[in-house]
Order: structure tokens, then sequence, then C-alpha cells
């Protein structure tokens, strides 16, 4: 919209969105260095736990925390196989079902064929 001086001003409405935009950057802005403070943060603790203990013990530490994770992966995948085979047997029940209700909808149409013969 232009204003009696020639300059060009934002519609009402728009301002309200860019406000809203600036705020919401803001916001980001704040939550994105109060993340890059804690992870700095976690970093030094990292760095000064790993600069007191010997080589050796920080490979026993990684290997151990590998072993974990791997033990924690291998849970969930047995949880995921085990709703897989559940949710594949229920599916194979329902088809079960409706073969043998096509069945004896075809025999009921086939007797009542022949009796009204």
């Amino acid at each position: 919209m232009n204003t009696p001086n020639g300059s060009h001003q934002a519609p009402h409405g728009n301002g309200f969105i860019v406000h809203a935009l600036r705020d919401f950057k803001e916001d980001v802005r704040t939550i994105l260095t109060e993340h890059k403070e804690a992870i700095t943060k976690r970093l030094a603790q990292i760095e000064s736990s790993l600069a007191n203990k010997s080589d050796r013990a920080y490979v026993n530490l990684l290997i151990e925390q590998l072993r974990s994770d791997l033990q924690a992966q291998a849970v969930d995948i047995e949880k995921i196989e085990a709703e897989l085979v559940k949710k594949m047997n229920t599916e194979a029940m329902w088809k079960l079902v409706s073969v043998i209700l096509a069945v004896i909808t075809a025999l009921a149409g086939f007797i009542g064929f022949l009796i009204q013969k």
C-alpha cells in the first residue's frame, strides 16, 4: 500500500505476521544458543574426563558403550520382529476367514440353485 509520501507500507495484517515471524526467529535463535551452550559444556566435560583417563580405559569405555548400544538395538529389533509377526498372523487369519466365507457363500448359492430346480 502506498502512503501519501510515496513510500511503500505493508498492510496491517502483514505487520502482525512480520512481528510474529520476528518473535519466532528470536525464540528459535535463543533455543539454538542454549543448545549450543549445553553441547559445548558437555563436550568440555567429555574432553576433561578423557584427559583424566588412559587410552586403554578410553578404549574399554568405548567398547562397553558399543556393546550396550548393540544390545539395545537387538532388543528393539526383536520387538519390531514380534510386532510384525503378530500383525502378519492377524492379517493371515482375516484372509482365511474371508476365503472360508467366500466358499460358504458359493456353496450356499449352488445349493439354493439346485433346490429351485
